[in-house]
């Protein structure tokens, strides 16, 4: 996983604890179980496409800016 995408992820568990915005309960239960992955792995952490795809839409939901890699 590279910095940019940690950094990413970081700011989006952070939003989503202080926000109690437009999320659905499928929304924040998978960003809940990508929280406890990461507490569990870290950086070592595997995410598929298709996960990525959710989660960029949950940020852009919350307004978190993507990652440099990725806006590029």
């Amino acid at each position: 996983m590279s910095s940019d995408e940690v950094e990413y992820l970081e700011r989006l568990f952070a939003a989503i604890e202080h926000d109690d915005g437009p999320l659905s309960d499928w929304e924040r239960g998978f960003m809940g179980d990508q929280r406890k992955r990461w507490e569990t792995y870290g950086e070592r952490m595997q995410l598929s496409p298709k996960q990525w795809n959710v989660i960029f839409r949950i940020g852009k939901a919350l307004d978190v800016a993507e990652p440099l890699s990725r806006a590029e």
